[in-house]
């Protein structure tokens, strides 16, 4: 970000800025101040995003490593700029930039009006369900003010509060996101080892071994008073981590059991005291196809 904003506050007024960023200047929340800056005060002409598979761009970096090239220029903000996405060779390159997609600001504001997400789609059907899935509908903030809710919930950070767990009981299970999948709050059990170098057991649903083994426990007097009494009720969690190109599902969702508390891996959505019916009929929604095609487009890496 802060090789962008020096772009954005040294180009001349009349000059151009392009420069070659992480995907994350298109569909990271922390650059939503660059995307309100650009479309409030600048002509961006247009977005290249492009996915490092075979190591095409980059010798030696991940395969999965996504980037783009942007070009704005300082003057009055255009209504529309081209782009195109998922760009792994020059020949996919020459396809894009010679039928790029027409991004509408209006559209983008509308659908993410504080993140500014600029949102991977491709030209024809594709383009034209998003639009209808996303245009003209209020967004899940919209949604929780009208109704005085305030559901949406980072419990504790698995870095940041690491002092505060210990390894053995007595103590609730502090959830990672591996150990959610599609309504299974049990989906890994925790072996050995710590970090990257961790060791976990896939568990099927009618396996003996079915239970709540995580890496780390959290001792109940160390529970920070933010989270109130929410660790001792239901909420559903749902695993943050998720690489859109390659995972087969992007949002998995699940019921977290009372006596839990979630790393930020798991963020939770909790609803009030009885309305208890939204919590199924919100996994279901959460773990459909549908979801998972609006979601697909809308994040990179969490």
């Amino acid at each position: 970000r802060a090789f962008v904003e020096l772009a954005l506050t040294t180009t001349r007024e009349g000059g151009a800025a392009s420069q070659v960023v992480p995907a994350g200047f298109y569909s990271g929340a922390n650059a939503a101040a660059i995307r309100r800056e650009i479309f409030d005060r600048w002509t961006l002409r247009s977005i290249w995003g492009f996915v490092n598979a075979g190591h095409t761009w980059f010798p030696g970096l991940v395969q999965t490593t996504r980037f783009c090239i942007y070009t704005a220029f300082r003057m009055d903000p255009s209504p529309a700029f081209g782009a195109g996405f998922s760009i792994e060779s020059s020949d996919d390159l020459t396809l894009a930039r010679s039928a790029p997609f027409a991004y509408r600001v209006e559209d983008i504001r509308a659908a993410s009006p504080e993140a500014l997400l600029i949102v991977e789609v491709a030209p024809g059907m594709d383009a034209q369900v998003f639009a209808k899935l996303t245009r003209n509908t209020p967004t899940f903030k919209e949604l929780n003010q009208a109704r005085g809710w305030h559901p949406y919930r980072r419990e504790v950070d698995m870095g940041n509060d690491q002092h505060l767990f210990i390894r053995e009981p007595p103590g609730i299970p502090v959830y990672e996101g591996r150990m959610i999948d599609f309504y299974d709050h049990r989906a890994k059990n925790y072996l050995s080892g710590s970090g990257r170098s961790s060791k976990w057991e896939q568990v099927p649903f009618d396996s003996r071994k079915k239970g709540i083994h995580p890496q780390w426990f959290l001792p109940e007097d160390r529970i920070p008073e933010k989270l109130g009494d929410s660790p001792f009720h239901y909420r559903i969690g749902f695993m943050d981590v998720v690489n859109p190109k390659s995972d087969k599902r992007c949002l998995t969702a699940a019921v977290v059991p009372p006596g839990t508390v979630c790393g930020h891996t798991v963020p939770t959505l909790s609803f009030p005291r009885g309305e208890e019916w939204l919590y199924p009929t919100w996994l279901a929604l959460a773990n459909s196809f549908c979801m998972d095609y609006v979601v697909r487009k809308r994040v990179a890496l969490h």
